[in-house]
């Protein structure tokens, strides 16, 4: 007879536990269950046929139970697709085992394999005995994927090979298995972790495994981890964590090259913590031409409206998928971490070129880092038109937040005039403010600090070399009327200049081939000049010149880049 499974609130009262509505939909379906069985001369039983079939599973047992109590019998299952109970794994997975006992003995021989997809393959030898202990030796292999269901939203692939022996009253005391992880991949898209050449290595020995692990991150450096695991219900942790030349990044923002070892300590189901220090070895804080978007980059709240299997694998494969994890989330980790960066932290960009030092603290917890420090400045300077400024204060700082908080000044003499450009705020998006002492206008300050005259004696030109300077600063340079105008008329190339003598110079520029490209200048005095540069290999240009006086040249230029 087949028990149905009932509700919860049956169970612990003598009854059926409700069954897993997974497993409810592999058997529940058109279920079928049928016998035939047969009597021999001797008093045993023969087993000719017992089968229970659904839509999604095949059974069968067949074989001989002697009077004296000797057996032999065969057991075979099929599962017409694993995807049914482990979401996101497809494919046929088979058991084929046998069953044999001689007169007079306490105990069954066992013979088992199963076999399915992503390389699936298990095989086991030995015995269990009637009081429930069991002597098995098994051996094989699968592909870590299988795992994946239980990792989301990170992924993990590679074969994984095992053997072992289970000894004992069945259970976790009893087992004593090594496996071993080759050329492995994984990855966490959320936050940009990906390594690759993963090798690493279980020895499982009752309830503690010994772990040990290294690979290789796609952005650079490495990192292993090495230590021990209790695996009863606390799964009680002390790892010893090491990286080396590790790329940290977020793209177009920062990218931070660190080695150094830390300790994760404590229960894994209750929040362990990670404690240690970390130096710095370089880092890259990028301040972006235009805002970047802060929410992220994935689309919040997208529903996939009759998704194909194929397309669901691969957002699995990718980490991305929600809706297959097996089992709870992963309780976070606690954090109490500490940065080490004497120097060698530099932030860029918007002619900023600044170098600073400092530490940081890493509270909170994986799912929610909180970062508090400070970096202060070194030595650093700020290029606007040619002109070029030392910094003379500034600091880096986060607090709550991986979005680093710059100010920065740089401030420099001019006829009297002491005058100061402070960059400050959020690092994907800072402002730019112009001081003086006496105080001035900030566009008088602007135009004393670029062209050491006062803002009523530019020139028109200088007017506008100014507003594209003001561009640049404040990152709307990209859509400025220069860059519309250059679009506009189809150009590589557009701009203007203005010498101390206040001349202005037009230059337009245009590839016309893949190999050749050709500017024209011209300048308020109405002098002009074009150029011809016919690339012949990639460090071998063929360069032409003629101008409005009539003069002409000619030459062969070498360059390359080193």
């Amino acid at each position: 007879m087949v028990q149905p499974a009932i509700c919860s609130r049956c169970w612990g009262r003598g009854r059926w536990r409700p069954a897993s509505r997974k497993w409810i939909s592999l058997i529940g379906d058109g279920l079928t269950v049928q016998a035939r069985a047969t009597t021999t001369a001797d008093g045993g039983l023969r087993i000719d046929e017992a089968e229970l079939a659904s839509d999604g599973l095949q059974a069968t047992i067949s074989g001989l139970q002697q009077a004296d109590g000797a057996a032999r019998f065969a057991v075979n299952a099929v599962i017409d697709n694993i995807g049914r109970v482990v979401p996101g794994i497809g494919g046929r997975v088979t058991l084929d085992s046998n069953v044999t006992r001689t007169a007079g003995d306490t105990g069954y021989g066992v013979t088992a394999q199963l076999a399915g997809p992503s390389a699936l393959n298990v095989r086991a030898n030995g015995r269990v005995n009637d009081d429930f202990t069991v002597q098995l030796a098994m051996n094989g292999g699968l592909d870590s994927v299988l795992l994946n269901p239980s990792l989301e939203p990170a992924s993990v692939s590679g074969l994984v090979r095992f053997d072992g022996t289970v000894n004992g009253p069945i259970g976790l005391n009893a087992l004593r298995v090594t496996a071993r992880l080759s050329d492995g991949r994984y990855s966490l898209p959320a936050v940009g972790v990906a390594f690759r050449n993963i090798d690493a290595t279980a020895q499982v020995n009752g309830l503690s495994a010994q772990i040990d692990l290294s690979g290789t991150s796609l952005s650079g450096g490495d990192a292993s981890i090495s230590g021990r695991i209790r695996l009863d219900g606390a799964r009680e942790a002390d790892l010893a964590v090491r990286v080396n030349e590790l790329i940290v990044q977020q793209p177009q923002l920062f990218e931070a090259s660190i080695s150094g070892a830390v300790r994760l300590i404590g229960p894994l189901a209750r929040g362990p913590l990670v404690t240690g220090e970390v130096n710095v070895n370089q880092a890259e804080i990028s301040i972006p031409n235009s805002p970047l978007g802060r929410a992220g980059m994935g689309l919040q709240g997208l529903v996939h409206v009759g998704e194909d299997a194929a397309s669901r694998e691969t957002r699995i494969n990718a980490g991305i998928a929600t809706g297959t994890r097996l089992g709870p989330a992963p309780v976070p980790m606690r954090l109490d971490l500490r940065l080490n960066a004497p120097g060698r932290v530099f932030v860029r960009g918007r002619g900023l070129d600044a170098e600073l030092g400092g530490t940081l603290e890493l509270g909170g917890t994986t799912r929610r880092v909180v970062p508090a420090g400070t970096f202060n400045l070194l030595r650093g300077r700020l290029d606007l038109l040619g002109n070029r400024f030392t910094l003379t204060d500034g600091s880096a700082s986060m607090v709550g937040s991986f979005m680093p908080f710059i100010r920065l000044t740089a401030t420099t003499e001019s006829d009297g005039v002491l005058t100061s450009v402070t960059l400050s705020g959020q690092a994907d998006s800072p402002e730019i403010t112009f001081s003086s002492v006496p105080e001035l206008p900030q566009d008088e300050v602007l135009a004393r600090l670029i062209f050491r005259r006062a803002l009523t004696s530019l020139s028109p030109f200088q007017a506008a070399q100014l507003a594209m300077s003001v561009a640049t600063l404040t990152g709307r340079s990209d859509n400025s009327i220069i860059s519309r105008t250059r679009q506009a008329l189809g150009l590589d190339d557009l701009d203007f200049t203005v010498n101390d003598a206040g001349n202005t110079q037009l230059r337009a520029g245009r590839h016309i081939g893949e190999r050749l490209y050709t500017d024209v200048s011209v300048d308020s005095t109405g002098e002009g000049e074009v150029t011809i540069n016919l690339d012949l290999t990639s460090n071998i240009t063929l360069r032409g010149r003629a101008d409005s006086s009539g003069g002409s040249g000619l030459g062969i230029f070498f360059e390359r880049d080193y």
